[in-house]
């Protein structure tokens, strides 16, 4: 007798394990459907959205108690479980994060686990843009709107006071002159609701870095200006392609301004124009311009196009050649000629 209740007993205590296994198999199988279901609201007839804060160093257990605390799950537990089970547990980062509340377990559960929001984006613009290229460029990305940009670069009165105070490589500039050339092209990593006025600060305040107080003092020991330095440089960027060109052909070019030879920089027309194609025919070349260094001599009256560093560091430090004509051929080859005759010859043999 005592053998039959302690089976008894012992069946007992197996049928309650076993039951106790198919309600926990249930839960869980009920859990991951509705959990999988990412696209498929709860019943919380609300859709509110709000930002969630994982903190830094903040667990599992503490992160599902305030899910939990804030309305957007029902229980701690099958969250903690389903972040575990899937493995989730080093892919809840510390950010923001945009939720609603009535979204699933599992789609809560999935957001979260996709790394925070940033309040920051990237924007690049390319050495030898001018100001319109970088305007377009900054509205297709969406960070300016209308004229906001050109407004400020292209102010009617010229630069402003405060910036020339707060950046002091645009002292030397004219009183009635824009911003192009000073723009410095880079990547730069921007707050979203950054207005047109903080990239602009940005990006002269990066060329106020590269144009350094070594190369403004070489600069002022040359008897040149920041501004002529920077209207050149300008020029070399569209002209030519490498560091060593650049070189040579800023130091042509300082001897042809020295020695009152126009400059006839096909980059100076096309500015003019806006063409974007390299070249310009000979009715460009009659084009009543102050930028058309083919009729009128000297510098243009401003910068074309924002430099980079190489074109910047050519200008104030140019390699010293006997050469006074250049050509590029279609591959962006660089041919020299120390006079017209040779320079002739040249494009008849490269630019057929």
């Amino acid at each position: 007798m005592e053998e039959n209740v302690f089976e008894k007993q012992h069946h007992r205590k197996k049928t309650q394990y076993i039951l106790l296994g198919i309600i926990v198999v249930l839960g869980l199988g009920v859990f991951f459907v509705s959990g999988n279901k990412d696209n498929q609201p709860n019943d919380t007839p609300e859709v509110e959205e709000n930002t969630f804060i994982i903190e830094q160093g903040e667990g599992v257990s503490v992160i599902a108690n305030r899910l939990k605390q804030a309305g957007y799950i029902e229980s701690e537990f099958w969250f903690k479980t389903y972040i575990v089970l899937k493995g989730l547990q080093a892919k809840l980062l510390a950010g923001a994060y945009e939720l609603e509340q009535g979204w699933s377990l599992g789609k809560i559960a999935n957001v979260l686990s996709t790394g925070p929001l940033s309040n920051e984006q990237v924007i690049t613009t390319i050495e030898g843009w001018n100001i319109s290229d970088m305007n377009d460029y900054l509205m297709r990305e969406g960070v300016v709107v209308g004229d906001e940009f050109l407004d400020i670069v292209f102010a009617d009165s010229g630069i402003p006071q405060s910036l020339r105070q707060a950046f002091p490589v645009l002292a030397d500039a004219p009183l009635n002159a824009s911003l192009e050339g000073y723009l410095f092209p880079d990547t730069y990593r921007i707050f979203k609701d950054a207005t047109a006025e903080d990239i602009v600060n940005r990006m002269i305040g990066e060329f106020d870095v590269v144009m350094t107080g070594d190369m403004r003092a070489d600069i002022a020991s040359q008897k040149r200006t920041v501004f002529e330095v920077v209207t050149l440089a300008s020029i070399l960027e569209r002209e030519v392609r490498t560091p060593e060109d650049k070189k040579m052909v800023a130091d042509l070019f300082w001897r042809r301004l020295d020695e009152g030879v126009a400059l006839q920089a096909d980059s100076t027309v096309n500015y003019v124009t806006k063409k974007k194609t390299p070249g310009i025919s000979l009715d460009d070349t009659k084009i009543d311009s102050p930028y058309n260094t083919y009729k009128y001599r000297g510098l243009p009256p401003g910068p074309i196009s924002n430099p980079g560093s190489d074109s910047l560091e050519a200008a104030v430090y140019p390699t010293q050649n006997e050469y006074w004509y250049f050509l590029s051929t279609p591959d962006g080859t660089t041919i020299f000629s120390k006079n017209f005759e040779e320079h002739k010859r040249n494009k008849a043999k490269y630019l057929r």
